[in-house]
């Protein structure tokens, strides 16, 4: 019997074939959100191969037998590197990487001169490996999306994007195995359907509170026509979009009406809300709170958002729980989190930061005061915004009263407008008069 983990508290080893084919599982549903679930499933069935050396199993026996010794560490990804390279070389990236994070193509060019030598070793441990029968004869053989073959920048975000798909099944099989119970609290039953459908619930009766007089007023019109464009919007297909709103204008609630339906009518999975300031996170959060309530459906991600405290018996709250594990994978319909989250694991490579990478795969994303994007940062968020929205379904909206000029960037941007005559909002909200 080969391992890949030592005993829980309950005293089972975590096999090296259970695990295997658990991550390849996940990893292969994750990624079929953007496509590539062959190439996610290899990436899992690989990552680990290494652990089927008998040096590592004698490491695992060692640790067990010893568990409050520290013992040196034993390599286990050489040997999927190996059968990586020889499969799809770009895989070898990420099975290097799903510990410490990825690494450059010089330090992979390194690793694979370092690992020549211990080829026989390496070998040995993937016949052990290939003893568990784990993959079958008619699999096929991963291949990249045809988006990426001439485009690097495309490639190293599919990439990005399936080395998000493995992390994030690794650790799930590996939190199963060692605190099955905390495993349980994850994810959240709700989907964006029945949140459109408690959405378009709560702003009826928002607008039926209002009185005769009340609805006549200038500033509550300008809400019911942003809201009206917004849901006539909401039924065209995934794409970037300008949402052009004054100050008062109703643009969280109307945005959000925009996000769910549109998310409903495209399939997407989630909205997330992405704001510049902490600040404007309390305020977005509030009233999303006030509509939807359930503690497991709007995730809050921010430095500000709090661990939770602990009872008296050192236990956190079942909701702050969910936040907690939930910040860690993006589990949730509806995020509400700062653009500094939502671009570093964009454009990160640490394994923490790019674990809820491929939740963002079929999302819509709300860029709240979208002008405050620093000028020197415009370049390659856009960029990589463009190529979420090209190759993994995701709507991109741009809101505020501010829109930012994005003609200059070498991005193919074309956002369609939301309210077709912002304009006239402006003038019917103007307050002050200069003269």
């Amino acid at each position: 019997m080969l391992y890949a983990h030592t005993p829980n508290d309950e005293g089972k080893w975590h096999t090296l074939a259970c695990h295997s084919q658990a991550v390849a599982e996940l990893a292969e549903e994750h990624a079929a959100a953007f496509g590539s679930g062959n190439a996610g499933w290899w990436a899992g069935i690989l990552h680990d191969a290494g652990k089927a050396s008998e040096e590592f199993q004698d490491y695992l026996k060692l640790c067990a037998a010893q568990p409050k010794k520290k013992h040196q560490t034993v390599d286990h990804k050489g040997a999927g590197f190996l059968r990586a390279l020889e499969l799809l070389p770009e895989l070898a990236f990420l099975i290097q990487g799903h510990h410490g994070g990825l690494i450059d193509a010089e330090e992979m060019e390194l690793k694979g001169t370092a690992l020549a030598g211990r080829s026989g070793a390496l070998q040995e441990a993937l016949d052990r490996f290939d003893a568990l029968g784990l993959i079958p004869a008619d699999r096929a053989k991963p291949e990249m999306p045809e988006s990426v073959h001439d485009d690097r920048h495309a490639l190293e975000f599919w990439l990005r994007m399936l080395f998000s798909a493995l992390v994030d099944a690794d650790h799930f099989d590996t939190e199963r195995h060692w605190h099955p119970k905390v495993a349980e609290q994850r994810g959240s039953a709700v989907e964006i359907p029945e949140l459109w459908e408690q959405f378009e619930a709560d702003q009826t009766a928002f607008i039926d509170r209002l009185s005769p007089r009340q609805k006549a007023m200038p500033v509550n019109q300008v809400r019911a026509e942003v809201y009206a464009a917004c849901l006539t919007a909401a039924e065209q297909p995934t794409g970037f979009f300008r949402l052009t709103v004054p100050t008062g204008g109703g643009k969280t609630r109307s945005g959000l009406g925009f996000a769910l339906k549109h998310a409903e009518q495209n399939q997407q999975r989630r909205v997330i809300l992405a704001v510049p300031y902490l600040t404007i996170t309390d305020q977005t959060a509030r009233i999303v709170r006030s509509i939807f309530p359930d503690e497991r459906i709007v995730l809050e991600h921010h430095s500000a958002a709090g661990g939770g405290s602990d009872d008296e018996e050192g236990t956190q709250e079942a909701g702050e729980v969910w936040r907690r594990l939930t910040a860690q994978d993006w589990a949730a319909p509806l995020i509400i989190t700062t653009m500094v989250q939502l671009f570093e694991s964009l454009l990160g490579r640490r394994t923490g930061v790019c674990r809820k990478l491929h939740r963002i795969a079929g999302s819509v994303i709300v860029l709240d005061e979208a002008q405050t994007i620093p000028l020197t940062l415009r370049e390659p968020i856009y960029s990589v915004l463009q190529e979420l929205v090209a190759h993994y379904r995701v709507t991109v909206v741009l809101c505020t009263a501010t829109q930012p000029a994005v003609d200059w960037l070498p991005v193919e941007l074309t956002p369609g407008k939301i309210v077709p005559e912002p304009e006239r909002h402006f003038q019917a909200l103007k307050r002050v008069t200069y003269s």
